[in-house]
């Protein structure tokens, strides 16, 4: 697990340098892309593992070396890594991404997905009932009018 973590965080860091930039790194917290992120990590033997070849660090101690550094040494005294520095957003195989970015996180957006809305207008059909709904004016309905 070691050995993949330092893979990835060494594939991470050489982009970062061919493309001359110094993220901003994002993860979320207790899984393998914090890790990869992480200055330091504990191993399930409850030693601590080295820090020089986590992402973070290696970033830092580019900068710090006036000599080896990989970035732009003008670029460093003018201040413009810090003005737009990307995200980098590291994440786990579980988190579902693209859902986030289908659609906005909005009531309306929900319904149109789920029950086909249709020029504001919503069909549900139960067993033996039919009801519709007409969500321009929205007045009805409490929980429509708060959260669209």
């Amino acid at each position: 697990m070691a050995a993949l973590i330092e893979s990835v965080a060494d594939g991470l860091f050489s982009v970062c340098a061919t493309m001359g930039i110094v993220p901003i790194i994002r993860c979320p917290k207790d899984n393998a892309a914090e890790h990869v992120a992480k200055v330091r990590m504990f191993v399930t033997t409850r030693q601590e593992y080295s820090c020089d070849d986590r992402l973070d660090q290696k970033l830092r101690d580019n900068l710090r070396d006036a000599r080896n550094n990989l970035f732009t040494v003008e670029s460093v005294r003018a201040g413009q890594l810090n003005a737009s520095r990307p995200l980098l957003l590291i994440a786990d195989r579980s988190a579902d991404l693209a859902t986030m970015l289908h659609h906005t996180w909005t009531y309306q957006a929900l319904i149109h997905d789920v029950l086909e809305l249709d020029q504001n207008r919503v069909t549900i059909t139960d067993k033996s009932k039919r009801k519709e709904y007409d969500m321009s004016s929205g007045g009805s309905d409490k929980l429509w009018t708060k959260h669209k």
